[in-house]
């Protein structure tokens, strides 16, 4: 992944969980947006999977929310 499309899907990830107040996963998308922005792609990995571990936390929730 390009760390263009890396800052613009976790982007446009933070835009959509934040309709949910999901904050903690704003906050590791925020996290991931900036990385690709910045160039510090060595701290990718971890990142993604703080954000993956984040998502499968609040999963169940939006589950229910969507019926």
């Amino acid at each position: 992944m390009t760390r263009k499309k890396l800052e613009r899907c976790s982007h446009t990830l933070k835009g959509s969980v934040a309709n949910f107040g999901a904050e903690a996963a704003v906050e590791a998308a925020l996290r991931l947006e900036r990385i690709g922005r910045s160039l510090q792609l060595a701290e990718a990995e971890e990142a993604y999977r703080h954000l993956v571990g984040v998502m499968n936390h609040i999963q169940p929730e939006l589950r229910e929310l969507a019926g």
